[in-house]
């Protein structure tokens, strides 16, 4: 029985190893002139999924790149749905019309 737990963590362990191996050959190198943009107008519908996504991957060391938040038109709801999102990140930057 101990042989078999033996034998299944080991296997897990290796399993895991190779995903994060995997997952590294697959990401690209890190370089400040890479940006991801999300672009939000009205009242900001599926802005939060799409935060939430990138930043999960940043997490993960998936996504190396700066973060921003384009404010492309939100209405008074939609800009206190940015807000808050980036209190919730910080590293999240949020490019309004008035910064440009």
């Amino acid at each position: 029985m101990l042989e078999m737990a033996t034998f299944l963590l080991l296997v897990a362990a290796f399993f895991t190893a190779v995903c994060a191996l995997y997952g590294r050959i697959l990401t690209p190198d890190s370089a400040e002139e890479t940006w991801a943009v999300i672009r939000g107008d009205g009242p900001g519908n599926g802005l939060e999924q799409q935060v939430r996504s990138l930043m999960w991957l940043r997490s993960w060391g998936l996504l190396r790149c700066r973060v921003i938040l384009d404010d492309g038109g939100l209405d008074p709801d939609g800009r206190e749905l940015a807000r808050t999102l980036t209190r919730r990140w910080p590293e999240l930057e949020l490019l309004s019309e008035q910064t440009l």
